[in-house]
């Protein structure tokens, strides 16, 4: 313990010293924002053999619009499967009653 503590000793001035000559790190929103491309898209690793997917929502993902995740649903998947958007309860509300909106957008969300 004694060589550890002596050791310690000399330690803050060598972390202010290391600290110094880091760069300063891009802000979050920067380092979000290019995380997105920093990799080859993964619908690309697998293009010869099978789709990559993703589940999407069209409520949801119209309701809470985020560039990033968009970014990485457009970019790193071509197959998209509906959440919600096309269940029954969703297609036909009420007897007699149908309305596709979401199902028709969730469609043109993935022909792009």
């Amino acid at each position: 313990l004694l060589v550890v503590l002596a050791n310690l000793r000399g330690m803050p001035s060598a972390i202010a010293e290391m600290q110094e000559s880091i760069p300063p790190a891009a802000s979050t929103a920067e380092q979000s924002d290019r995380a997105a491309w920093d990799v080859p898209p993964l619908k690309d690793a697998a293009k010869d053999a099978f789709l990559i997917g993703t589940a999407l929502d069209y409520q949801r993902w119209r309701r809470r619009r985020d560039p990033v995740n968009d970014a990485i649903a457009m970019t790193h998947f071509n197959a998209i499967t509906p959440e919600n958007s096309m269940k029954p309860m969703f297609l036909q509300p009420f007897e007699g009653y149908f309305s596709f909106d979401s199902a028709d957008r969730l469609v043109e969300l993935a022909e792009r």
